[in-house]
């Protein structure tokens, strides 16, 4: 039998694209999966219809107060009764392939995360250039994507996703804390993950300040994973998909490597 893959998608504010983004988890070619939409206090008229019009539709929506990313992804994941877990942010989207490849890493691997590579869509396009996974690249900053998939397992051993950290990058420290008790992980090479670029996406908005502060807080909390690689908390690196150098090179190897990019 199948194991069972939940897909959890936080929604705040952003209804506009949510269609897109659960018609990509809905047509999968997996066929075991439940998707839960977690309305994370969404206070936007368009969203708060959209979110009603889901409902009528049979969509799982589950409610809560505003509480960010960290707190959505936990709520949704605490009801989730599948074996392995997707975070879905709600403007992205997922290959119908995508579910089915990753699944057959976990279950034939001792693989803790498994994820694919990516392309860039909406404001910009291209390949996400992502390094290959490495842990002494992976403490120097965050190369895999929130949406990877993983044992609801583990989820539970970390306690969750730290709700402490509201400023973006929860994400990376789930992953150092799962990386770090000695989980592997498998990129697969196809291309199934597309990665909305907007102007306003969080990470690329956020000031430096608020990334120092939240890179300062994973790296006191992570301190001896850190040490044992010998990675300095002054070395740790956050990409900047809007710098024009980023744009540049992305644009050259996307050229170089042939991609044909599109939204699907």
């Amino acid at each position: 039998m199948k194991h069972k893959v939940s897909v959890i998608i936080p929604l705040y504010n952003q209804g506009q694209y949510i269609d897109e983004t659960l018609n990509s988890a809905l047509s999968q070619s997996y066929a075991n999966i439940e998707v839960i939409v977690v309305n994370d206090g969404s206070t936007d008229k368009y969203t708060i219809n959209k979110i009603k019009e889901l409902e009528l539709a049979g969509i799982n929506i589950l409610h809560k107060s505003n509480g960010g990313l960290a707190s959505a992804r936990n709520a949704g994941i605490e009801k989730a009764t599948g074996k392995y877990i997707v975070a879905l942010d709600s403007d992205d989207v997922i290959d119908k392939d995508y579910i089915g490849k990753l699944v057959k890493v976990l279950d034939q691997s001792d693989a803790k995360i498994a994820y694919s590579r990516a392309l860039l869509f909406g404001a910009r396009s291209g390949l996400w250039m992502l390094p290959n996974y490495s842990i002494k690249r992976m403490l120097h900053g965050n190369i895999i994507y929130c949406s990877a998939m993983y044992h609801r397992s583990d989820w539970v051993l970390n306690h969750g996703y730290d709700e402490k950290i509201k400023d973006g990058l929860e994400d990376w420290e789930f992953w150092l804390s799962i990386i770090e008790r000695g989980g592997s992980v498998v990129r697969v090479k196809e291309a199934l993950f597309y990665y909305r670029i907007r102007k306003n996406s969080m990470l690329r908005s956020l000031d430096f300040s608020k990334k120092k502060a939240v890179v300062e807080y994973i790296f006191k909390k992570h301190q001896s994973f850190f040490k044992e690689n010998n990675i300095k908390q002054d070395s740790i690196y956050i990409q900047e998909e809007s710098s024009i150098i980023y744009r540049i090179i992305n644009k050259i190897v996307s050229v170089f490597l042939g991609y044909v990019y599109a939204k699907y």
